[in-house]
């Protein structure tokens, strides 16, 4: 019955999917991961901090949109101590590592998106200080737990919201407290929803990760933890005319559900798991959660009523489970809020497809391999959906540029080559990589145009500065094509850093862009 009931589910979403455009997933892993799609070795690799990306479909598989090397060079070297591989063998899931996490898209962009749009926060593991620095105002600044940002063709970064505002929102803080936010989704009334951090670094010297809201709760003052959701009602929000966050209403947030039950007899984050039937990879119950990595609004619609007996719009989610632990691994299990046997709790359905299995997990519904390896394990960090009208399958409608190495680092003496890899928008036609030094300098960054309304894929174009252009000859069947230079065993090399941004053709006869890449001679 539980079976027939989910197919019931999944038809109708096919059915409706029908009628509009396929919503296409953005995610992050907490871990390292690998596409399913078997081309490029490069391409597969979809490292802990690239922004990756899935259209849930028959056979999908999964892709990097914004790889670690593309937010490395946008990012450039702005703290000025000659590197911008802030990225490169850092592990997102190690100590006293920082993660790339949180996608988020606002609602105005969602049926109006390119990649260039997609805002991102981070994650700060294990007391650790350590966090991404990007440019704001030509200025080094080091990115916190709920500053949503996204990078602008100047080289500045953009905010949407920040860590701030956020805690502004919470109210007065009290014991164990863990600043800002690990993921955040607007909905089409502006009103905004959000997990709170990851508790490891608080600033009350408790363990527990979550925040202190001040109202909305008939038992007064609550803490809502990691894993649980809070609201900003846009009645409490300033937006400014480009529609980020300037203001909130001090001590307005409310929380929608706690990751536990407290008060008592209410729906929680644990019990829509456990409701929703899914199963890990170890066919155990999905009923023990952490904290939220991926907060989004249902794209089949629907309502459910919080906490506070207000009535909300369906809330699909990810909830970071332990790859640690022996009861197994959620493998990339989405969960909503929308009714499943009369009680709060389901599998997400995405076009027509089920993300997640009344059995095994096995991430196949993410395009990942189901891999057993901490080192590519997937669980996801981040969750976003959009419509851009990208393809199930390479290519994907998209163009991507990546390095090989360690996220874009080689070294001289024992990396024969330099291994870059390109995902282009068609198969079988050209590409050519601009190899340029805007922003290997110290305390440089990229400067860029928008080329939107000429060039398709990235809506930015970095004009060269000291440029070359490699024909690259034409793409496979999957669109993928690759580089290899002989990397000379020269010293004078060492701490050279390039940026590379690729140019692909289309069917249409037209040019496309891929973000920048970057690479660094150690």
């Amino acid at each position: 019955m539980q079976r027939l009931t989910l197919s019931i589910l999944a038809a109708a979403a096919t059915a409706a999917a029908l009628g509009a455009q396929a919503k296409t997933l953005l995610f992050t892993g907490r871990y390292d991961m690998v596409s399913t799609e078997g081309g490029q070795t490069i391409l597969d690799a979809i490292r802990g901090h690239d922004i990756a990306a899935v259209t849930p479909g028959a056979g999908a598989t999964a892709w990097s949109m914004i790889p670690s090397t593309s937010i490395q060079a946008m990012a450039g070297d702005i703290d000025g101590d000659g590197s911008v591989s802030q990225l490169s063998g850092v592990l997102s899931y190690s100590s006293g590592a920082f993660d790339i996490c949180g996608p988020f898209v606002k609602w105005a962009d969602k049926t109006n998106f390119s990649p260039s749009k997609v805002f991102f926060t981070v994650q700060v593991y294990s007391g650790t200080s350590a966090t991404l620095t990007v440019a704001a105002n030509n200025k080094p600044v080091a990115l916190r737990p709920g500053d949503f940002v996204r990078f602008l063709p100047s080289g500045e970064v953009e905010y949407f919201i920040t860590q701030d505002l956020i805690m502004k929102a919470a109210g007065t803080q009290t014991g164990a407290w863990a600043p800002g936010a690990n993921c955040l989704t607007q909905d089409k009334d502006g009103n905004l929803y959000f997990s709170p951090a990851y508790g490891v670094t608080n600033s009350g010297g408790g363990p527990a990760g979550g925040i202190w809201i001040e109202k909305g709760l008939p038992s007064g003052t609550h803490y809502t933890y990691d894993a649980g959701i809070v609201a900003i009602d846009k009645a409490d929000i300033t937006y400014d005319a480009k529609g980020n966050v300037v203001d909130v209403k001090a001590a307005s947030a409310k929380v929608v559900m706690n990751e536990i039950n407290n008060p008592t007899n209410q729906p929680n984050v644990r019990d829509l798991c456990k409701n929703s039937g899914a199963k890990d990879d170890l066919g155990c119950p999905t009923d023990i959660t952490f904290w939220m990595g991926g907060l989004d609004i249902d794209p089949n619609g629907g309502t459910f009523v919080d906490w506070n007996n207000i009535t909300r719009p369906n809330l699909i989610f990810t909830v970071v489970r332990s790859a640690f632990q022996t009861c197994g691994s959620w493998k990339g299990t989405v969960h909503s809020t929308a009714m499943y046997q009369q009680q709060l709790g389901s599998i997400a359905v995405v076009n027509g497809v089920q993300l997640g299995s009344m059995t095994k997990a096995d991430a196949s519904w993410l395009g990942l391999q189901d891999s057993q390896t901490l080192a590519a394990s997937p669980l996801l960090q981040g969750l976003c959906w959009v419509e851009g009208g990208y393809n199930v399958k390479a290519p994907y409608g998209f163009p991507v540029g990546d390095a090989g190495g360690k996220d874009g680092v080689f070294t001289v003496g024992t990396d024969p080559t330099v291994d870059l890899a390109v995902q282009g928008v068609t198969a079988r036609f050209p590409v050519a990589a601009i190899s340029f030094g805007g922003g290997a300098t110290k305390g440089g960054n990229l400067v860029g145009v928008d080329v939107s309304a000429t060039l398709g894929g990235w809506q930015y174009f970095y004009p060269p500065i000291g440029w070359t252009v490699f024909p690259g000859g034409a793409t496979d069947a999957k669109g993928q094509v690759s580089y290899n230079f002989p990397l000379p065993n020269d010293p004078g090399l060492k701490g050279v850093n390039l940026a590379w941004q690729f140019v692909t053709f289309n069917q249409s006869q037209g040019l496309d862009v891929t973000p920048p890449v970057s690479t660094e001679f150690n």
